[in-house]
């Protein structure tokens, strides 16, 4: 096992050491339009629409087939109508980036050659210096010439916006530098788009000045309505600024767009902007003080400078994931400051914006949470933002960027080891602003975990990024972001994947190598090659060399080359110390003394070693043997005297040294990625909780490691890839491909026409949503006049609400208040002697007022409401001056008060009844057992307010439920056998107390499985070996209960002593998942 570490430590120490100037770093058998298909997780089929007749990559096969959507020509060209080509793809189109959907075409912004805009950038805005020449080489090596890093003729076609048919996979060029009606002179990168009165906005690059163009679907006219030319680009470029347009969403009737330009002072800055008009330009409404200094838009920032991240529209009001991550504020060197996220609320009077921190900082700015939600969580750069039920979802983005820059450039995994380490979590907010975590692993602010029973990464680590979401036909996608395809050179040695190559992939890895070999000896006059000898030949040898990365190579070894049980990445950097460690410091030393050690040291260390390639040519009885790496070439010509190399020698010996921390990284790193699943996740849900899987495996290509983009069709949903190695990929869901799942029927909708009843609408007519306006236009009569609303009638009728349900086509009438004294409004407006009385929507009541006009003196009585389970929190009346006006309770839910000559507001607040949680019924069977639990420290709820009765218990929620029955004990054992416990967990001490007393032994010799959910069968089991496995008499009375199954005895103890009656019908649902609920009323019963 030492000689085989050696070898592969010896090659990474020499591919350091070559670098001046771096440091290393189901074919379907139908004849249809799409023959390729991909079976989802959850029963639907996907289609391949980007070039339909080419099959997807898989890791099953040697061969590599292009895609990328468009087809490259050659000379730097894409074909000008394309996407048939049998292997004609352009491979280098990396993402698609951007997308909408008009009818059955799918509009979308392709990124060019992302790995080369990346290293571009690193070198000339971060200063890491790199070799142009030698670069491709050792891609090439690395990723066996599965990266993309140019195309094989030199050229570059760029980027484009294109548009693809989902029913025919034609594929039409919009805008590029060779093909569409719209050239460019280099490059096309939208990155964000949005529709917008009918119209599309995709925001990027063009010619790398950052710009908005404005695109009409109906005619594909394409025109740039806002940014800059190239030269003020390049003098925020100097400036090391990472310039450039980012979010982008509709709030109201206006277009907001986020971006980092010159302010009015001239000086490039973080912006928010909006406009009811694009063509005319835009107005600032938030700068960088306003949020609070938190974007960070340098390149040496979190994200490259990702600044103002994502905008949406939520609650009527705006909120802005920022990231804040600078070289100043970072917590260690591994991490980054987290996101932040900021909340816009317009006053319609004024015009004008107030910003509130959501997440920032909670002593300076007195913000709710702290950067990046929790305190614990500290890899998520930014935050990522989409709208869905009554929720603000909220996904993490862990620092990619840094992390594999790091890789890249030092050769150092550390950076992404603590991201792998945390994976990224799923939240929502309500329109409280109180924040729920759905899909993570427990901490001490979340200690039951997501409610969705789901850890962090949906269960997968190398997930570091929930990339996109996006709402269809009801449902939350969410797609992400898998490092494990950009991490495969490390992989590939402990997943089994290189068991799996091919012979063509051995032969081209080594000319690769060759290649790479050869360059660099022209460049510096290193490392001449050698004959190669056969092609079998070849690939036995590299077999051979890299045959110690097996299964089993992440465990310690022992002397037997057995595995050591229970060992665990600890054992394995001490068998790497041991190996190098051994070097005493006089190896390093200046003269003969240190030239004796040094003979003596590796002479000592590798005598055994007679068969390693590189020690038998240093060794002193050198025979020149035949060995592994002196046939392939890898290593110069050493003369027999040892003595005259002992300065090439001891400049081995000491880069290896300082590799060994860099390879105990790797080791972790490759840890990780032994049990990865290349290929992007996408996932769905119905309820924003419980989520069903569609991939895990980016749709059959390990190559697609992102999901980076959606678009609703007319045809069903889109789903577009990130695939840097063969070219980004298109699939559709159709929806006629939806087994028994069919559409819901849309409900007929209604135009309504607004009339301004002596006054001016801001909009005459709107079409309703689900028979419902989602906002309702102003309207205008002069100074003179106050704008009251909008009614059925022009004098009197019911007010029209956004929750008001339109059952026709309807025209609703403007009411107006005069505000100087005098004579009447005018037709339906109301003596100046009244005043309107606006009650304000709450939530979990309703709160109503006797009149909706009233004179000063009238007393007017409001009558309040409470929802089921709360109860009046607090009610106010007051004016437009915001004066609060005396409210007298009458008991029995009513309170009035003296109308003043002015218009009124009423505000309400309901809270919960008496306890702490709203999901737990009055008189429900749970009710008790939950306040026994809370009272005894057992559980704290999911949220300030809520328990999830109906959440699904894991394994490792339910042992911590008993071990806190049970008072918390310390264990009396500190050796974890399980490799899935971490020692911080929330529940390490309950699982060594759990196996201690027998209550569970995991789910094998080294796993707990503590995301696994779990059955009531195995929740009665830990209870009864809790209670100490007490014996029963009698048989079991549940028919679905076998008289040999391991858990009938507690089911016999349980049942007797009152703690569960099965779930009805003779059953005790014995594979049903255990609820949160069901848990505690178990444990509670077992106390009475």
């Amino acid at each position: 096992m030492k000689k085989r570490v050696l070898s592969v430590l010896l090659c990474l120490a020499m591919a350091v050491g070559m670098l001046p100037t771096m440091a290393l770093a189901g074919e379907s058998d139908t004849e249809t339009v799409f023959p390729y298909t991909y079976a989802t997780e959850n029963d639907e089929t996907a289609e391949k629409v980007s070039h339909p007749l080419v099959a997807p990559n898989s890791k099953y096969e040697g061969s590599r087939r292009n895609d990328g959507v468009v087809d490259y020509i050659r000379n730097g060209q894409i074909a000008a109508n394309g996407g048939y080509g049998d292997d004609s793809g352009c491979r280098g189109q990396s993402y698609s980036w951007s997308a909408m959907a008009y009818g059955d075409w799918i509009y979308t912004g392709l990124l060019y050659n992302a790995l080369g805009q990346t290293v571009q950038m690193m070198d000339s805005g971060l200063g890491h210096k790199f070799d142009p020449e030698l670069l491709p080489a050792i891609l090439n090596t690395i990723y066996n010439g599965d990266y993309f890093i140019e195309e094989e003729d030199g050229k570059e076609p760029g980027g484009a916006l294109v548009k693809i048919n989902t029913k025919t996979g034609q594929v039409v060029p919009l805008m590029s530098k060779t093909a569409g009606e719209y050239r460019v002179n280099d490059n096309v990168s939208f990155r964000n788009a949005v529709e917008y009165n009918g119209k599309f906005y995709f925001c990027g690059s063009v010619d790398h000045a950052p710009q908005i163009w404005q695109v009409d679907p109906k005619t594909d006219e394409c025109k740039m309505v806002y940014g800059m030319d190239i030269s003020e680009f390049r003098e925020g470029f100097r400036q090391h600024i990472s310039a450039g347009i980012r979010g982008m969403c509709v709030y109201e009737d206006e277009l907001i767009v986020s971006c980092v330009m010159k302010n009015k002072d001239g000086i490039f800055a973080p912006q928010i902007c909006s406009t009811t008009d694009p063509e005319k330009g835009f107005t600032v409404i938030a700068t960088q003080d306003d949020l609070f200094g938190y974007p960070a838009f340098h390149f040496s920032d979190s994200i490259y400078g990702g600044s103002i991240w994502e905008i949406v529209e939520f609650n009527n009001k705006l909120y802005v994931s920022i990231c804040t991550g600078t070289p100043d504020n970072m917590p260690d060197e591994n991490t980054m400051q987290s996101f932040a996220i900021v909340c816009g609320k317009k006053d319609d009077s004024t015009g004008k914006w107030t910003w509130t921190p959501v997440v920032g900082d909670t002593e300076n700015d007195l913000a709710k949470y702290t950067f990046g939600i929790d305190p614990e969580r500290t890899c998520s750069g930014a935050g990522v933002l989409t709208v869905y039920k009554d929720h603000l979802y909220i996904g993490e983005y862990n620092d990619e960027e840094i992390a594999l820059m790091q890789v890249m450039f030092n050769l150092d995994c550390g950076f992404m080891n603590e991201n792998l380490k945390q994976s990224v979590n799923l939240y929502r907010m309500n329109t409280d602003e109180d924040i729920e975590l759905v899909v993570g692993d427990p901490t001490d602010m979340f200690p039951e975990g997501g409610s969705s029973g789901i850890g962090s990464g949906f269960g997968h680590n190398e997930n570091q990024y929930i990339w996109r979401m996006t709402v269809h036909n009801g449902k939350l996608y969410c797609g992400t972001f898998d490092t494990s395809s950009l991490l495969e050179p490390i992989g590939q040695f402990s997943n089994g994947d290189l068991a799996l190559w091919e012979p063509v992939q051995w032969n081209r890895l080594f000319n690769y190598i060759r290649e790479l070999l050869k360059l660099t000896w022209d460049k510096y006059g290193t490392l001449p090659i050698a004959e190669m000898g056969s092609e079998a030949q070849i690939r036995e040898d590299i077999r051979e060399l890299f045959a110690f990365f097996d299964s089993t190579s992440l465990a310690a070894i022992s002397d037997d080359d057995t595995v050591l049980p229970g060992a665990g990445i600890d054992a394995e950097y001490d068998l790497l110390a041991d190996l190098f460690g051994s070097l005493p410091a006089s190896c390093f030393e200046d003269g003969t003394h240190a030239d004796a050690a040094m003979i003596e040291a590796l002479s000592e260390t590798f005598a055994e070693d007679d068969d390693a390639a590189f020690y038998d040519r240093i060794d002193n009885d050198l025979n020149g043997a035949d060995d592994v790496l002196d046939d392939m070439g890898v290593y110069p010509d050493y003369v027999d005297d040892l003595e005259s190399n002992l300065e090439a020698m001891q400049k081995l010996a000491a880069s290896m040294k300082e590799l060994i921390q860099l390879v105990k990284k790797i080791v972790v790193t490759a840890q990780y990625m032994s049990v990865a699943e290349r290929g992007c996740d996408v996932y769905v849900t119905e309820d924003g909780v419980n989520f069903e899987t569609i991939t895990i495996d980016g749709f059959g290509d390990p190559f697609n490691h992102g999901l980076r983009v959606f678009a609703e069709t007319d045809s069903g949903l889109g789903f577009g890839t990130a695939n840097p190695f063969y070219g980004t990929q298109w699939w559709l869901i159709r929806e006629d491909n939806k087994p028994e799942k069919p559409d819901p029927e849309k409900p007929t909708e209604y135009t309504v026409t607004f009339d301004g009843n002596g006054g001016e609408p801001s909009q005459s007519t709107m079409t309703t949503t689900n028979k419902k306006l989602a906002k309702l236009p102003k309207a205008d009569r002069g100074g003179k006049y106050e704008f009251d609303g909008w009614y059925t009638e022009k004098t009197g009728g019911d007010e029209i609400t956004t929750e008001t349900v339109f059952k026709s086509d309807t025209t609703v009438y403007a009411h107006w208040t005069k505000v100087s004294s005098g004579s009447s409004g005018g037709s339906g407006s109301h003596s100046s002697s009244t005043y309107p009385i606006i009650v304000e929507d709450a939530k979990n009541g309703e709160v109503t007022s006797s009149h909706k006009y009233a004179s000063a003196g009238t007393t007017v009585t409001l009558t309040v409401d409470p929802a089921a389970g709360y109860t009046l929190g607090n009610l106010t009346a007051y004016t437009s001056n915001k004066v609060d006006l005396k409210l007298t309770d009458k008991g029995e839910g009513k309170y009035t008060f003296t109308m003043p000559a002015s218009k009124v507001f009423v505000a309400s607040v309901f809270n919960p009844v008496n306890g702490r949680f709203v999901d737990v019924p009055s008189g429900s069977y749970f009710e008790e057992a939950v306040n026994w639990a809370v009272a005894n420290g057992i559980t704290t709820g999911t949220s300030a307010t809520t328990f999830d009765p109906d959440g699904i218990c894991t394994r490792a929620q339910a042992v911590t439920f008993l071990w806190r029955a049970a008072g918390s004990p310390a264990p009396k054992s500190t050796v974890m056998p399980f490799v899935d416990v971490p020692a911080d967990s929330y529940y390490y001490d309950a699982v060594l107390w759990a196996m201690e007393l027998g209550i569970t032994k995991g789910t094998s010799d080294t796993a707990f499985s503590p995301n696994a959910t779990c059955s009531r069968a195995q929740i009665v089991t830990f209870l009864w070996r809790a209670n100490g496995s007490p014996a029963v008499g009698g048989s079991v009375t549940f028919s679905d209960v076998a008289a040999d199954a391991y858990y009938v005895t507690a089911v016999i103890w349980a049942e007797k002593n009152g703690i569960t009656g099965g779930i009805g019908g003779g059953l005790f649902g014995s594979n049903n998942h255990c609820t949160r609920a069901q848990i505690v009323t178990f444990l509670y019963r077992t106390t009475k």
